[in-house]
């Protein structure tokens, strides 16, 4: 599927394949992502569900000459049929977040929409789809004083941590400190912490398939090792983290 600094991988997708509104010939990878998708069963295997499902879409329009054209422009554009009880569906319903519309509040959420959905297996059990990068993944937050004293006590002890179910993190620092900084603002969670993936090559993550902001989703499986935590003047904290081996 390509390389990573240089060096043939035998599996796995490189960074162009984590969609940005900036990704050159973006509407190609998008296709050929949706091609694997479809393969490993994302979408369902009921071909007219998913058929009937691109019809019914809001966004439908006489202006193509052909319905698989229409359907083709969608599909490049990240729009994805929602069929019933699918793993798109599902995903669809995480990209809307902590809301009535999303996988819901709670520290255990996350973790629900994922036995609901069993995202992380199919993350698990499909590695022709995880994110094969030396790049390092982003992911803001903000935590209360316990959380900040748990990760001393990891990064002391040498324990791991975990997002207590699939995590989203982006290739763009930038996303991740807006969403720390400007989108979580009004949360009770004081400590604005921005994660660091460090891990080099492979990882049980996916690109996310909604979206524009170089968004990467992680296995709920997946464990870290805390390696350094710093704080800049601001106070925000940084955590660099790497994924450890299974």
């Amino acid at each position: 599927m390509g390389s990573t600094g240089g060096n043939s991988i035998e599996y796995g997708l490189n960074d162009d394949y984590v969609i940005t509104k900036y990704s050159p010939n973006v509407e190609q990878k998008r296709m050929e992502f949706y091609q694997m998708l479809k393969k490993s069963g994302y979408f369902g295997y009921d071909q007219t569900a998913i058929d009937n499902a691109f019809k019914n879409m809001d966004e439908y329009s006489t202006d193509y000459p052909s319905f698989d054209e229409y359907k083709n422009t969608m599909i490049a554009e990240g729009n994805f049929p929602s069929v019933d009880g699918t793993l798109s569906q599902g995903v669809a319903i995480y990209y809307n977040g902590a809301s009535i519309d999303g996988y819901g509040s709670g520290n255990d959420a996350r973790e629900k929409w994922d036995n609901k959905y069993n995202f992380s297996s199919f993350i698990d059990h499909h590695k022709e789809l995880w994110l094969n990068t030396n790049s390092t993944l982003y992911r803001g937050l903000r935590l209360d004083d316990n959380s900040m004293k748990n990760l001393y006590k990891a990064l002391s002890s040498g324990n791991t941590i975990d997002f207590i179910g699939p995590s989203s993190w982006s290739l763009d620092s930038g996303v991740a400190n807006f969403f720390a900084e400007i989108s979580l603002v009004g949360q009770e969670n004081k400590n604005i912490v921005i994660f660091q993936d460090v891990t080099k090559g492979i990882r049980n993550a996916m690109p996310f398939p909604h979206g524009t902001d170089s968004e990467v989703i992680y296995s709920g499986t997946s464990k870290f090792s805390v390696i350094d935590i710093s704080q800049d003047n601001e106070g925000v904290y940084y955590v660099k983290v790497k994924k450890t081996k299974k």
